[in-house]
């Protein structure tokens, strides 16, 4: 699984190593570290994905999605993803969704499997609300691939970004920038068609 993650470390030395320079200080400045903007929910936070999705796999969800109250699309599709740039290298991806930087201000919302098949994913700037609701029965909602929580018919739920951002770390010896890490991680995927 480890070798998906775009900001992890690869192998377990690498990670006792981390481990023994954040505990001694051996890392950059947090303020010359970029920040993630995070979507919050009454439950919680999320810095990757909200995704929503019909419990049996064999019925699509009728989708309502709202941007700033007005109605931008309503959707037939097996779910819908809201994503975070540290989320768009997820199961975003996986739809078809664009990867985007980690400092781009922005969200991707993103249909799974979506009927008519031509919708394609939104990108939208990350201090839009959004709002999803649905007349579907048996949802669930996913934060993050861990938190599942029940979406109950006629609910809603509203997303926005968090008035604080997440922090993270940069070692002084990681010359790899994102778009480095990418085309690694994405050859590790390729398949190659070389005789």
């Amino acid at each position: 699984f480890r070798r998906v993650l775009f900001r992890s470390v690869g192998n377990i030395i690498e990670q006792f190593l981390i481990v023994f320079k954040v505990f001694s200080n051996s890392f950059i400045n947090t303020d010359l570290v970029y920040l993630v903007s995070c979507l919050i929910i009454d439950l919680g936070y999320s810095i990757n994905d909200i995704v929503i999705k019909g419990e049996n796999c064999t019925r699509t969800a009728a989708l309502d999605l709202y941007i700033n109250d007005k109605l931008l699309c309503s959707y037939v599709a097996d779910g819908l993803i809201v994503a975070t740039p540290t989320g768009s290298t997820a199961y975003s991806l996986s739809c078809n969704g664009p990867v985007i930087a980690p400092n781009v201000n922005a969200f991707i919302i993103n249909s799974i499997c979506p009927y008519p098949v031509r919708t394609a994913p939104i990108v939208i700037n990350d201090n839009c609300v959004v709002e999803i609701s649905s007349e579907s029965n048996n949802l669930k909602m996913v934060v993050d691939g861990k938190t599942v929580v029940d979406f109950k018919h006629g609910a809603k739920i509203l997303l926005k970004k968090t008035a604080n951002n997440v922090k993270f770390i940069k070692f002084e010896n990681d010359t790899d920038n994102f778009y480095q890490k990418i085309t690694k991680k994405l050859k590790l995927w390729s398949v190659s068609y070389e005789s």
